[in-house]
């Protein structure tokens, strides 16, 4: 997974990143939620998005 560095700051984030409320699409199924959080992560995400406008 390529990084980039997140703004002015030092850190380094996943180009892709998984959004809440893709998350919480899996409502009352909290295992398949899990699941998709585990399975970005294991590919690299390590950027979430938990807000919208």
């Amino acid at each position: 997974m390529k990084k980039r560095i997140l703004g002015r700051t030092e850190i380094s984030v996943s180009e892709l990143s998984m959004g809440g409320l893709f998350v919480a699409s899996f409502a009352g199924e909290f295992e398949q939620a899990r699941a998709a959080v585990k399975r970005a992560a294991a590919l690299g995400i390590n950027y979430t998005v938990s807000g919208f406008e």
